[in-house]
């Protein structure tokens, strides 16, 4: 049976000495009548021999005569090796004497035969084997690369993706990186279908790589975050090249399916003079989200992510020392009855002792929500308060931050507290201070319903900002609204604190309830609360808060 004929492999003869270049070709057409396609490429000095390798990539086999090189003082295998880097061709040495055998170099070089006698019986099985070592060679380097091409391309654009970003990047000391985030993505994955916004995302990509490919390398790294890398001689030139890179997105109305509309994107900028490319430029991205939709912002020392960042970071273990090892002071701020005049309850705030200073919540309170110790901190408060309360059968309030109702143990935390110091529920209040819109969260409100169930009031804290609002009164077993001290305090010079307040005092009176009026610092702010005949008040003109010495004194000369 004949043989099956493979692949044309080329094979470079280097040799000064014209018989050997005859007698190996001579050889070569007999083995390519037996099963190999051969093309022979002749170097008649290394000179030659060099520049067929430096402009041929495809080259399987190498026949190196070392007379040629011992004469010009070369090394053709150190040549492709270590400055072509070239690991895939195929290497046999001829000529060379048998005493200067060197097993570490053979090893080095990765050489197919060494010393090899020119003769078909020996050149024969020593060429084909190596040709089909570079044939396996090359099929497993395509294999690679095509695993390669799948880990580092996006699979629905095709752009390049986050880890092609990492190696990119790592490859490169001057680059700029520009992220590209789709504001309000997950609306139309939410109002047309997750196929329509693939579609959109498809579109975009297009519309990017028909753009920048040229110039930019252009990645496709999460589902609605896209990045363009660029290298520039002047980098004040960015601020022109990113602004108009903007305006050509905004332009850019996408038409597909059902969809037909523009989009708003967010750009985060940074070059990279340092490590950490990728985290800088997202940094400015999210200062650019919290500015407002369509904004660029380039990355800075002065960003106040970046700020925040470093106060997380530095509070972070602080805060965790400090509940472990006693470093949390409580107050208690005495909140009258205004019509007796007589502290009705007491709301706790926490200081933090750190290095012999007291620090207010301001410091810190950012830093607890971000590493997750918030909760940590409520349950140490609680567990104050019902201990407090038990003692002394005084009423004792707590703040918590709407995201403390969604630990998991939450209600089993409350219920087992007041278990173990037998506290009776009613001499306890939770106010809710909302980072985000309660009514919004059904396990908040589910919790909240069973809070309420057990005993405890429910407080709303600083009514009138942030998501407190009417709207949140809905379904709400609200006790108590503590009316917003930044309406309280200018109600002597401000009209539409006046009108704030009225008709918040106008509701509560109507839903049957209480009104805590914050920070009353004057006689003439105390004068204009009672006008408006809220029941309650706390602030420094009343009194300032109590130590837990002073507390315990108050309380015993009752």
């Amino acid at each position: 049976m004949k043989p099956t004929k493979l692949d044309r492999y080329k094979v470079v003869i280097a040799s000064s000495n014209k018989s050997i270049h005859d007698k190996i070709e001579t050889i070569l057409k007999n083995i390519e009548l037996l099963d190999l396609e051969i093309e022979i490429l002749n170097g008649n000095s290394f000179a030659e021999s060099r520049k067929i390798l430096e402009s041929r990539r495809d080259i399987a086999l190498m026949i190196v005569d070392a007379d040629m090189e011992s004469k010009e003082n070369v090394d053709l295998s150190a040549f492709v090796r270590d400055s072509l880097n070239n690991f895939v061709i195929r290497i046999i040495k001829i000529n060379q004497p048998a005493e200067e055998f060197r097993a570490e170099y053979i090893n080095k070089y990765d050489i197919n035969n060494y010393g090899c006698r020119l003769s078909f019986e020996n050149l024969y099985p020593t060429i084909r084997t190596a040709v089909m070592h570079y044939k396996e060679i090359v099929r497993l380097n395509n294999k690679l690369q095509n695993r390669y091409k799948e880990m580092t391309t996006n699979p629905l654009t095709h752009l390049y993706n986050r880890i092609k970003l990492y190696e990119d990047c790592n490859n490169c000391n001057n680059k700029t990186l520009i992220l590209i985030d789709i504001i309000g993505f997950s609306s139309i994955n939410e109002n047309y279908g997750y196929e329509i916004g693939d579609l959109v995302l498809k579109e975009l990509a297009a519309f990017l790589f028909s753009m920048y490919h040229d110039d930019y390398a252009i990645y496709h790294l999460d589902n609605d975050l896209f990045a363009l890398t660029l290298e520039l001689e002047k980098t004040e030139d960015i601020f022109t090249t990113v602004k108009d890179i903007q305006e050509d997105i905004l332009a850019l109305n996408i038409i597909t399916n059902s969809f037909n509309n523009t989009l708003n994107i967010s750009i985060g900028v940074a070059y990279q003079n340092e490590d950490n490319l990728l985290r800088r430029a997202e940094l400015a991205l999210k200062e650019a989200r919290n500015i407002g939709i369509n904004q660029i912002q380039y990355f800075s020392e002065d960003l106040k992510v970046l700020k925040k960042l470093k106060n997380t970071n530095y509070w972070g273990p602080i805060i965790k020392d400090a509940l472990d090892n006693d470093g949390i002071v409580v107050n208690y701020q005495p909140i009258y009855n205004l019509e007796t005049n007589r502290a009705q309850k007491y709301e706790l705030l926490m200081r933090l002792k750190h290095n012999g200073t007291e620090y207010l919540p301001a410091e810190f309170l950012d830093a607890a929500v971000d590493t997750g110790q918030m909760y940590d901190i409520f349950r140490f408060m609680f567990t104050k308060a019902c201990y407090f309360a038990q003692k002394t059968k005084t009423r004792f309030s707590v703040n918590i931050g709407d995201t403390e109702f969604e630990h998991e143990e939450f209600i089993e935390f409350i219920v087992a507290t007041m278990k173990e110091y037998k506290v009776d529920p009613t001499l306890l209040s939770l106010e809710i201070l909302e980072y985000n819109s309660i009514g919004e969260n059904t396990l908040v409100r589910e919790k909240i319903m069973q809070i309420h169930e057990l005993g405890i009031a429910i407080v709303i804290d600083d009514f009138g900002i942030n998501c407190s609002n009417f709207g949140q009164m809905k379904n709400l077993p609200i006790d108590t609204i503590k009316i917003d001290g930044s309406f309280i305090k200018n109600l002597p010079e401000s009209k539409e604190s006046k009108i704030v307040v009225k008709t918040i005092q106008t509701y509560a009176k109507e839903k049957n309830i209480k009104l805590v009026a914050e920070y009353i610092s004057t006689q003439k702010v105390l004068e204009n609360v009672l006008e408006l005949e809220i029941e309650y008040g706390q602030g420094f003109y009343l009194c300032r808060p109590l130590s837990e010495e002073q507390l315990v004194n108050e309380l015993l000369d009752r």
